[in-house]
């Protein structure tokens, strides 16, 4: 687990995710002033506060089960990669936010870290089958993991659905 985090802070280099999302927001014209002095849309907000609940709150086992959506994200991320670089003129390193989330969550990677999908789906895994997947009444593994589904959702529909300069 502290391998999995401390790669979203150095992968592909310190300060890690971050660095390559302040990147590919330069090439979308985003100034850093906009991404830090705005308020983040509430379907966003919604998605990280309940991952954020779950960490602090719930089981290990709830946690990796709303964390299985990493592995289809690794995907979305290389589908927008392609995009961005063969359709809309950005160059690999100006798209780099979303190569770096393919790599990190699809394949192994820098000294032997294995993607995020994999690691978390292993782990799930290993929690049931040595019973250790303990669930909370109202929440448990399935909840988890299709609040997660449509958080997300959620988030992606209302990028398509804010006007421009409203978000």
């Amino acid at each position: 687990m502290g391998e999995k985090i401390a790669d979203e802070f150095i992968h592909p280099k310190p300060p890690g995710h971050f660095l390559v999302m302040m990147q590919t927001a330069k090439a979308l014209g985003l100034a850093e002033e906009e991404i830090f002095n705005q308020p983040m849309m509430p379907e966003f907000r919604g998605k990280l506060d309940f991952k954020r609940a779950l960490l602090y709150e719930g089981t290990i086992a709830e946690w990796y089960a709303s964390s299985c959506t990493e592995e289809r994200t690794g995907h979305w991320a290389g589908q927008w990669f392609r995009a961005l670089t063969a359709h809309y003129g950005l160059s690999e390193e100006e798209a780099v936010y979303f190569s770096t989330h393919h790599e990190a969550d699809l394949v192994e990677h820098e000294q032997g870290v294995m993607g995020h999908g994999k690691f978390n789906r292993i782990v799930l895994q290993r929690l049931i089958e040595d019973g250790l997947a303990e669930e909370r009444f109202t929440y448990g593994m399935e909840y988890c993991a299709l609040a997660s589904v449509h958080l997300h959702a959620l988030l992606l529909n209302s990028c398509m659905n804010t006007p421009q300069g409203n978000e």
